[in-house]
């Protein structure tokens, strides 16, 4: 995760400060010598150089903005980085972002706006929809990857290596919910995989709606991988 890219600005100007940070592995730093954005790559960190003229010009020291599919899923990556800043002992790091949302299919809508825009941080979350190995990755994913051409500092996006965002909740909190809520006999099924040597599987699990005859009719693989679940 770039970390720094959830922080407020002024924290990026203290870069040889954290340079120590083996965990921080993108910086911005404010330079008087050109009106040009450029990165400045090494073997361990990237380095945004950001022009005093554009740093005055725009709104890039405004909050920066953390893109999900749905507005709730940025609560659950604040979650991620407050625990990454205090495991990676980071210093004195508070989280300063917008939330925004592209209503599921139309990230890379919002995505396109920040990306024309130039004047905001913006980091893109976005689950890769993949339901079983060696599938492609969804149509979301898909059209964010097409905004995101790489030409624009300010704006990244992270493909999240998972069917969606429930996939990365650690399967021991789930245990941990009142089992009248659950479908047991799914949990049993999760369990059963997760301590297997199957583990990595459960990325491409839809968590909510599980494996439906109805999605794996016409597709073989995907039938093959369901049929391969069977015995959990």
């Amino acid at each position: 995760m770039k970390i720094d890219e959830l922080v407020p600005l002024a924290y990026s100007l203290h870069l040889y400060k954290v340079q120590n940070y083996d965990c921080i592995k993108y910086y911005v730093k404010v330079v008087p010598e050109n009106n040009i954005l450029c990165v400045s790559e090494f073997d361990e960190f990237n380095i945004l150089n950001l022009p005093i003229n554009y740093l005055q010009q725009s709104d890039i020291t405004n909050k920066s903005i953390i893109l999900c599919e749905n507005i709730s899923d940025a609560d659950f990556f604040k979650y991620i980085a407050v625990y990454y800043i205090e495991k990676k002992a980071i210093g004195n790091v508070s989280l300063n972002f917008e939330p925004d949302h592209g209503g599921g299919g139309d990230i890379n809508v919002v995505f396109e706006k920040y990306v024309k825009d130039r004047n905001r941080f913006c980091l893109a979350f976005c689950d890769n929809d993949i339901k079983y190995p060696n599938a492609e990755v969804g149509q979301t994913l898909k059209k964010l990857k097409e905004v995101d051409k790489g030409d624009n500092y300010l704006c990244d996006h992270i493909e999240i290596d998972a069917h969606e965002i429930e996939n990365l909740v650690p399967f021991n909190y789930i245990q941990e919910f009142n089992q009248r809520d659950i479908d047991v006999a799914g949990l049993h099924f999760v369990n059963n995989i997760f301590n297997s040597e199957r583990r990595e599987d459960l990325k491409y699990i839809d968590l909510k709606k599980g494996i439906c005859t109805s999605r794996i009719y016409n597709n073989v693989d995907y039938k093959n991988f369901a049929i391969s679940l069977q015995p959990f």
